[in-house]
């Protein structure tokens, strides 16, 4: 009978071993980084274009997921990773160049071969000549056959390619950090009050401190339409006020890296509800489109206008509080009930003996966005740091020439192989034939 080879811990463990090499080199590969590049894409596309909302629970706010994170982390693991492993060999090409005769010339991307009338000592010099004065970095070598020449320049072209491969790793580290410890918040924020900012809430703030809106106001063009809206704001720290300044859509205010911007605009009414005696039921102010609840109804003031026309309900005729009025609608279990535009402290009954809602005030307020990102610095570098890599990728020609030079029979043999820029291998070799062919000449007249 033939015996079943044992089983050992040495045999688990090299198998296990063998595994998670193998893992470690298809995780670092670039196809596996391309994939895990176009997932970021995919994500990217749905957190752009796909709102986040309670219908969509799992994407939620795609850039402040968990799995959005996950990936972005996996995108950085693997440029490093690939990085890491091509600095070597990219260190010893750049600092170190070796002429090596293992190199099978006719097996290169590029390739020529010369039949030149001379001696093999003239061939030489007059290569290593050309190729120096051509700005390329000269080794001279034997094999087997005869003299080894290597050159090469632009040897700094690879190192363009890194640049944009660690430009993508700083920039996603930049973002994550943004992602971890910054913030963006949107408030509503009525003409008159403040909010606190602070560390609590906002993290990332070092000194608490407080943005009070004094007054908003709408721009207008000669035409009528919105030109701008403009929030003044005053900052106020320890009870001290800081600055004052006005913010506009594309003016937004900076406090010690906190960004204020205008993003919206809208108007608070307050309503009160009575019951059928007169007595207060419930008072709240509630943004146009917003909603109260009293009594089985749902009270909706849609919009505010200022300057109420009867025949362009909703238009206002000027931006003046001539005729304040507010157009609602009024629920009861879930049908519309009732609707229409009413002034500011009329009383609309609700129904029989079911009491009153009243529109007492309305006022503006500004919705502004407060933003935190400390991760900006980190992707101004990245996007540096990749357009420097990019001008040396495209505006460095690389390229690595090998030349064997052998006596024939009655010429020498030059085989010439390249890799890098083909037009530059071509224009350096044509060059490097005619030099030869016009010292040949040469010596024959003398």
């Amino acid at each position: 009978m033939d015996e079943k080879p044992a089983v050992t811990r040495e045999t688990v463990s090299q198998g296990r071993g063998s595994l998670i090499l193998q893992f470690f080199r298809g995780f670092v590969s670039m196809r596996t980084g391309i994939f895990i590049l176009l997932l970021v894409m995919a994500a990217a596309f749905i957190g752009t274009f796909i709102p986040p909302g309670r219908e969509h629970k799992f994407l939620g706010d795609v850039y402040h997921t968990w799995w959005f994170r996950l990936l972005l982390g996996l995108l950085c693991v693997n440029i490093l990773a690939c990085s890491a492993r091509r600095l070597p060999a990219l260190w010893r090409s750049t600092t170190m160049p070796q002429a090596s005769s293992s190199v099978k010339l006719d097996s290169l991307p590029h390739y020529q071969e010369l039949k030149i009338e001379s001696s093999v000592e003239s061939v030489v010099i007059t290569a290593a000549t050309l190729l120096t004065q051509r700005g390329f970095r000269v080794q001279t070598d034997k094999d087997g056959a005869g003299p080894l020449l290597y050159a090469d320049r632009g040897r700094w072209a690879p190192w363009g390619t890194l640049a944009v491969h660690l430009s993508i790793l700083v920039i996603t580290a930049g973002a994550l950090y943004g992602n971890f410890y910054g913030f963006d918040r949107d408030i509503a924020l009525p003409v008159g009050s403040s909010v606190e900012i602070t560390g609590s809430q906002y993290p990332g703030v070092a000194q608490p401190f407080s943005l009070k809106l004094n007054t908003f106001t709408t721009q207008y063009y000669d035409d009528g339409s919105v030109s701008d809206w403009v929030s003044n704001i005053t900052v106020e720290q320890n009870g001290t006020k800081v600055l004052s300044q006005e913010v506009k859509v594309n003016q937004p205010l900076d406090y010690n890296g906190i960004m204020v911007y205008q993003f919206s605009y809208g108007t608070t009414i307050s309503t009160q509800v009575t019951d059928a005696q007169g007595h207060l039921i419930k008072e709240a102010d509630v943004a146009e489109r917003g909603g109260v609840e009293s009594q089985g109804f749902v009270i909706r003031p849609v919009r505010f206008v200022p300057d109420f026309n009867p025949a362009q309900p909703m238009a206002s005729a000027s931006s003046e509080l001539r005729n304040p009025h507010v157009l609602y609608i009024i629920y009861r279990d879930g049908r519309e009930v009732d609707w229409g535009a009413a002034k500011l402290g009329e009383e609309i009954p609700l129904s029989k003996n079911k009491g009153h809602v009243t529109f007492t005030a309305a006022q503006p307020f500004s919705g502004l966005q407060i933003k935190h990102d400390p991760g900006v610095p980190v992707v101004w570098f990245g996007f540096i740091l990749m357009t420097v890599g990019f001008f040396i990728s495209l505006y460095t020609k690389r390229l690595r020439i090998w030349l064997t030079v052998a006596p024939g029979q009655g010429a020498v043999i030059v085989q010439a192989g390249g890799r890098g820029n083909r037009n530059l291998f071509d224009q350096v070799v044509e060059e490097l034939n005619n030099q030869l062919v016009s010292d040949t000449a040469s010596r024959r007249k003398i």
